[in-house]
Parts: C-alpha cells; structure tokens; sequence
C-alpha cells in the first residue's frame, strides 16, 4: 500500500491525549495494520474512543485513518509513519 504524501496510523500509534490505536485493517505498511474509520482507540483520559475520520479514498471499502485525524473523544491521532 502506497502513501507517496499522507501519513496512515498503524497500529500500536499514538493519540494526543497518550491514548493507543488498535488497528483493523486488512492492509499493512511496515508490517503493520493500517488504522481504519471506526477502529477503537485505548484513551487513558477518557476510556474508549473510536476514529471518527477516514480518507476519502477508500481501501476495501474503508477510509484509512491518516495523522491528524481525530478520535471521538476528541483526540488527535499520531502517525509513527515518515513521509
């Protein structure tokens, strides 16, 4: 999977609020899960969350969670990925 200017979150990535993704998508990059719309976040200040954002181009049917999307709790998301 090809991202020549955008930055997906994998899985195991970070959020602003220290908060950690738990990625569900079928494709990888580096040998990781690519973080999808809906896959749930571990937020230490606020529980639970899910990403609320995902890339207009879809893989399979679903938008890729890319770095400074945003989480339902409001959180930011952090990509690990380098352009």
């Amino acid at each position: 999977m090809s991202f020549p200017t955008k930055r997906p979150v994998l899985d195991g990535d970070t959020t602003t609020h220290g908060g950690t993704v738990r990625a569900t998508g079928r494709f990888k990059v580096n040998g990781c899960r690519v973080a999808v719309l809906n896959d749930t976040v571990h937020c230490p200040q606020c529980g639970a969350a899910t990403i609320t954002e995902g890339d207009a181009t879809l893989r399979a049917g679903f938008g890729v969670a890319l770095h400074g999307f945003r989480t339902s709790c409001g959180a930011t998301l952090i990509s690990s990925v380098s352009v």
